[in-house]
């Protein structure tokens, strides 16, 4: 890659504005090149004295853990290193971009934020959802609606507060679709718009 062996400032990172109250911190990753960051520009001023860099997590899709595959998904947030005072000693924590500009950073991990559109690089506060870790499972991509060998019919189901709710059997794929997309919206009104309308 052409960034190898670039030499990475460890002071604040440049600040693009884009224009429409939109900015992005420019995150320089050795392994994986020239990345932004979005946020409102209202946000600068927040977040513009730290050095961000990449987090990368890998997240399994639900489906994935039912057929025990390896299918994840790579995630990356901005993070940075911030000196944890309770601990002392010089040590350090992550501090999530999305939790700073959430005001969350004091809270339990039990208080999530969740970004509506997946992106974890799309810090905008339109685009973040406080929420708890129940309700943040209700954004995944998972379907709710399966082929039944059995019956030959395509059936539909959805969870709700761990609770699994028969939609019914379907002799399409797209009705069975379209009944948990309703499900969906009725269920879970966090979902983001696409699931909803794309599941």
């Amino acid at each position: 890659m052409a960034n190898r062996g670039l030499k990475i400032s460890r002071g604040p990172n440049t600040i693009r504005r884009l224009g429409g109250d939109m900015a992005a911190i420019v995150v320089i990753s050795a392994r994986h090149g020239e990345l932004e960051v979005l946020l409102d520009e209202g946000d600068i001023g927040l977040v513009s004295s730290y050095h961000w860099h990449v987090d990368l997590r890998r997240r399994v899709r639900p489906e994935a853990k039912k057929n025990r595959s390896a299918d994840v998904d790579d995630v990356f947030y901005a993070a940075t290193n911030i000196l944890d005072t309770e601990r002392g000693h010089g040590r350090c924590r992550l501090l999530l971009l999305h939790r700073l500009i959430a005001g969350v950073v004091d809270q339990p991990r039990t208080v999530v934020v969740d970004h509506r559109n997946r992106n974890g690089l799309d810090n905008r506060r339109g685009n973040l959802l406080v929420t708890d870790a129940s309700k943040n499972g209700q954004n995944n991509l998972a379907r709710g609606y399966y082929f039944h060998k059995q019956t030959q019919k395509w059936m539909a189901r959805i969870t709700v507060d761990r609770a699994t709710i028969f939609l019914g059997n379907f002799r399409s794929e797209t009705e069975a679709a379209q009944a948990y997309r309703f499900a969906k919206a009725t269920y879970h009104p966090t979902a983001t718009a696409y699931l909803i309308g794309g599941a």
